[in-house]
C-alpha cells in the first residue's frame, strides 16, 4: 500500500512561551516505514531559543499541533535539551480497530529519559488511514497518529541500547473486525488499592467489564473513589470450603441472567485458584481442568509428578505420623530439611531446620494450618529463579528467568526462625544460557504434564549443581559468580545442572513482577491471564511476544561477560516495627535526599501514606512497605549496587 504522506515545504512552527524555545519541525525532511498495516513517518525537529516574531504567530495557532506541544514540553522538561529531535509518527495504513488502550505503553516505557510519547490507542477505537490530501501538513498528519514519539538523537549512540521503533510497534495493534466488550467476574478484590488497580485499569484497556465477588464490607465498597474501576460489586461469603465453588458458580449465573452474559471468571488469589476453576467449568466458561489446579497448589502432588529427578521427599498429615517415620526408620532424614505446607502461599510457615528437633517443631508449626498438609523435602542451596511461562493452546508464547537473591535462610548455619521471603529480584537472569535452557525446558513440561494449555504461570525453582553462586565479588557486591571450574563441571553447567521445582502458581506472579515484565519485555501478565479467562486466544497470541523477539538484543551468558542488554531490579522494602504511618511521601524523601538514584529509578511505590496502620511483622508473615524497578542499560551491577543504596536510604517514619 502507497504511503498517504508525500514531501512537503511545509515548516511548522511552535512557539512555547513557558520555555523560551521556538520548535521547527521541517516537514520536507520526512521519510517513511511501512509495513502492511502501519507505517512510520520520521521527522526531525529543532527546538531553539524562542525570538519572539508576531508575523510568524499565524503559522503556530493550530489546534492540530497541541498534541505535539504537550509532547515538546514533557521532553524538555527537567533537562537541559536543547538542538534537535527526532519526530516519529505510527500511522495505520488500514481501517481497523484498537485491539486495547495503551498498547505502546509497555513497549516504550523502558527508554525512560530518552523519549516522550503520547499513546493514543484505545480499546475498539476505529483508526482510519489518512490520503495523501489529509496528510499534506504536519499538523494535518497528527490527528491520524495512533502513536507519536518524541526522541532524544542521543538515544542511537548510546552503547547497548536498542531503539527501534518500527520494529517495536510490528504487533498486531489493529484488529480488522469491531471487537466487542467482554464481561469477567474476578473473585477476591485484592487487598489493597496497589495491587487492584493494575487487574483493573488492564482490564478497562482491554475492553474487559469486572465485576468483583468479595466479601461484604470489603475495602472496595467502603472507597467511592475507586468506583470507576469496576462494573459492579457482588458479595459473596470468600469462606475457603468444598461449597465456595458453588456460592461463586451460583453469583455468577445470577449476574449473568440479570446482565444477559458473563464470558468468564478469573483470580489471582492462591486460595481461590481451584475453587474459581470448578465454578467456570460448572458453567462451561473458559479455565484449565480442575485437577490440573488440584495438582499445581498442592505442593507433594507436585513433587510427585517429578519423580523421575530422584528428590526424596515426605509427604504427612500430622506431626504424628512424622514422628512415627522416624521411629519406625522409614523415613532417613538428610539435613538441612525443608518443612512446609503442602498448600501455602508467599513463603509463610516454611521453615529450613538442620535436626530431628527442629524438624519436629517445625512440623507442630506447620501443623496449626487448617487443612494443609506437611511436606518434607531437601534444602537444595543452588540458584533460585523465578521463571514465568505464557502459554496457548499448548504453544510456549513467552517465557522469562530472574534471579531470586538470597533470603536469611539461605545463610549458612541458618535456623528455622531464618525466612525465605524476597529480598531482591534481577532480570534477566545471570546464568548460563544451558542452565536457563534446561530450567524452561522441565517446568514447560511439568506444566504440560499437569494439564495446562492456557494461561500465565509463575514457577519457582533452584538449579541443582549450578556452575554459578551468588558470593561477593571483590567490589563487594553480591550477585551470581562461577562457582568452580572443573574438568567434570563445565563453566556453562552443561554437563550436571538439573532443575529442582519448588511451587507451581497458575497465575501471574505478584504486581511488582508484573510491572518489572512489561517494563523489560513489553508483555503484561495481567492482559494475558484476563484474556485467557475470557477465552480471547487470538490476542493471547498477538499480545503474548515480546518486543525483543523483533529486535536482535544479546544478554550476557554469564556475569562475567560483556554486558549488552539491559537490566531491572524489583527492590522489596521490608519492616519489622508496627505502628502508625508518620511520613507523607517516603519516595520523594528518598529522591531528595540521594538525586543521584533518580535516572535509575523507574517506578517507586509506597504502599503505607500517612496516617495508616502498618502491621507488626512476625517470623511466619513480613511487612512490605513498598518496592522500587531499578533499571540500567550499562551493567547489572548499577541495578544491584543502587538496590542496595536505596534500602539504606529508604525510611518510613512509624509512631
Amino acid at each position: 500500500m502507497p504511503s498517504a504522506v508525500q514531501p512537503s515545504s511545509q515548516r511548522d512552527l511552535i512557539y512555547l512561551s513557558d520555555e523560551q524555545k521556538k520548535v521547527t519541525v521541517n516537514w520536507k525532511l520526512k521519510r517513511a516505514e511501512k509495513s502492511d498495516f502501519f507505517e512510520i513517518v520520521t521527522v526531525p525537529v529543532h527546538i531553539v531559543d524562542n525570538h519572539y516574531d508576531a508575523r510568524e504567530e499565524s503559522n503556530t495557532i493550530q489546534r492540530e499541533l497541541a498534541p505535539l506541544c504537550r509532547l515538546v514540553k514533557e521532553y524538555l522538561a527537567g533537562s537541559q535539551r536543547k538542538g534537535d529531535a527526532i519526530l516519529q509518527l505510527v500511522l495505520p495504513l488500514i481501517r481497523g480497530f484498537g485491539a486495547r488502550g495503551n498498547a505502546f505503553r509497555d513497549q516504550l516505557n523502558v527508554y525512560g529519559s530518552y523519549l516522550r510519547y503520547l499513546d493514543r490507542s484505545e480499546f475498539g477505537k476505529e483508526y482510519q488511514p489518512p490520503t495523501q490530501q489529509m496528510a499534506a501538513t504536519l499538523a494535518d498528519t497528527i490527528p491520524f497518529s495512533v502513536c507519536t514519539v518524541l526522541v532524544d538523537p542521543s538515544l542511537t549512540n548510546q552503547s547497548g541500547i536498542q531503539f527501534k521503533l518500527f520494529e517495536i510497534v510490528s504487533f498486531p495493534w489493529i484488529m480488522q473486525e469491531q471487537p466487542q466488550w467482554k464481561i469477567c467476574a474476578l473473585v477476591h478484590g485484592r487487598d489493597s488499592i496497589e495491587a487492584f488497580q493494575p487487574i483493573a485499569e488492564t482490564a478497562h484497556d482491554l475492553g474487559i467489564k469486572l465485576i468483583v465477588l468479595d466479601s461484604p464490607g470489603h475495602w472496595l465498597l467502603m472507597s467511592p473513589q475507586y468506583r470507576n474501576l469496576y462494573e459492579e460489586f457482588e458479595p459473596i461469603d470468600m469462606t475457603i470450603d468444598e461449597d465456595f465453588p458453588r456460592r461463586i458458580a451460583n453469583t455468577v449465573h445470577a449476574v449473568a441472567t440479570r446482565r444477559g452474559r458473563i464470558d468468564g471468571i478469573c483470580t489471582v488469589s492462591d486460595r481461590c485458584l481451584l475453587p474459581v476453576s470448578k465454578a467456570a467449568t460448572a458453567l462451561n466458561m473458559p479455565t484449565g481442568p480442575p485437577y490440573s489446579f488440584a495438582t499445581a497448589i498442592d505442593k507433594a502432588a507436585s513433587r510427585h509428578l517429578c519423580a523421575d529427578e530422584g528428590i526424596s521427599f515426605l509427604s504427612v498429615r500430622q506431626p504424628a505420623e512424622l514422628r512415627n517415620h522416624l521411629k519406625a526408620g522409614t523415613f532417613h532424614a538428610q539435613y538441612p530439611l525443608i518443612v512446609k505446607p503442602s498448600t501455602g502461599w508467599s513463603s509463610e510457615h516454611v521453615f529450613r531446620v538442620k535436626d530431628e528437633a527442629e524438624l519436629c517443631l517445625a512440623a507442630e508449626r506447620v501443623a496449626t494450618r487448617r487443612n494443609t498438609k506437611i511436606l518434607i523435602e531437601p534444602f537444595v542451596d543452588g540458584p533460585e529463579v523465578d521463571a514465568n511461562f505464557v502459554l496457548c493452546d499448548g504453544e510456549l508464547l513467552f517465557f522469562e528467568a530472574s534471579d531470586d537473591f538470597p533470603s536469611p535462610a539461605d545463610g549458612p548455619g541458618a535456623g528455622m526462625e531464618s525466612n525465605f521471603f524476597e529480598t531482591a529480584n534481577v532480570l534477566p537472569s545471570a546464568l548460563p544460557q544451558v542452565e536457563v535452557d534446561r530450567i524452561r525446558d522441565r517446568l514447560y513440561r511439568l506444566l504440560l504434564d499437569m494439564g495446562f494449555r492456557t494461561g500465565v504461570f509463575h514457577l519457582e525453582a533452584r538449579v541443582i549443581d549450578s556452575s554459578m553462586e551468588f558470593a561477593a565479588g571483590q567490589d563487594g557486591i553480591l550477585d551470581l559468580r562461577p562457582r568452580f571450574v572443573t574438568e567434570q563441571q563445565p563453566r556453562d553447567g552443561s554437563n550436571r545442572a538439573k532443575c529442582f521445582l519448588i511451587e507451581v502458581n497458575p497465575r501471574p506472579p505478584g504486581f511488582q513482577s508484573v510491572y518489572a515484565t512489561r517494563l523489560m519485555y513489553g508483555i503484561d501478565y495481567f492482559a494475558l491471564h484476563l484474556l485467557a479467562a475470557v477465552g480471547d486466544n487470538a490476542r493471547i497470541r498477538g499480545l503474548g511476544q515480546s518486543f525483543w523477539d523483533r529486535i536482535p538484543i544479546v544478554f550476557p551468558s554469564s556475569v562475567g561477560g560483556p554486558e549488552k542488554g539491559f537490566w531491572c531490579s524489583i527492590v522489596f522494602i521490608t519492616g519489622n516495627k508496627g505502628g502508625i504511618c508518620d511520613s507523607t511521601d517516603p519516595v520523594s524523601d528518598l529522591l531528595a535526599r540521594s538525586p543521584s538514584l533518580k535516572p535509575f529509578i523507574s517506578t517507586g511505590m509506597s504502599f503505607f501514606k500517612k496516617g495508616d496502620e502498618i502491621p507488626h511483622a512476625t517470623p511466619e508473615r513480613l511487612v512490605f512497605l513498598g518496592f522500587f524497578l531499578v533499571l540500567s542499560w550499562a551493567a547489572r551491577t548499577d541495578v544491584i549496587d543502587v538496590a542496595q543504596q536505596i534500602r539504606k536510604e529508604f525510611r518510613m517514619a512509624i509512631i
